[in-house]
């Protein structure tokens, strides 16, 4: 899965907006971390959010 700067964003405005709970962004987050393929250009700064 591509992990890309639009996909953070909606993923957490989606729990900002109740419409995912706190589990699903921590399950998201735990499998974009080891599973994910970050965009490289911003690798850092998606990696950090993510973590």
């Amino acid at each position: 899965m591509k992990i890309t700067l639009h996909a953070v964003a909606e993923k957490l405005i989606a729990y900002l907006y109740h419409r995912i709970s706190l589990a699903e962004i921590v399950n998201w987050a735990e499998s974009a971390m080891m599973d994910g393929e970050f965009e490289d250009y911003r690798f850092k700064i998606l990696r950090d959010s993510v973590k």
